[in-house]
């Protein structure tokens, strides 16, 4: 299975009005783009957010689950509750989050 992108990744707003969003990652080598947004300004902001935070997401759902499976009576711990709150929280819109 192929790797995403490592992180960070970061979300910039292009000048110009519009929607147009670009998500990049920085690396030793310089800037990657990650992939363009091209919708209305608020639309293309909520789906930057989404697409930003999704390394993040997975590595929670990872976390629950492997945690989930050391215990024995199959509860959740508070943990993996704080976990998964963090990344719904950075997954969801956030119009100060995006870089302008």
């Amino acid at each position: 299975m192929t790797k995403h992108t490592e992180l960070p990744w970061e979300i910039i707003k292009l000048s110009g009005g519009g929607g147009r969003i670009i998500i990049v990652t920085t690396k030793a080598d310089g800037v990657s783009d990650i992939c363009e947004i091209n919708t209305g300004l608020l639309e293309a902001e909520a789906n930057a957010r989404l697409i930003e935070s999704a390394p993040k997401m997975l590595e929670a759902c990872k976390f629950v689950l492997d945690d989930r499976s050391k215990l024995k009576d199959g509860r959740i711990s508070s943990d993996c509750i704080m976990k998964l709150s963090i990344a719904i929280q950075n997954a969801e819109y956030q119009e100060s989050a995006v870089s302008k």
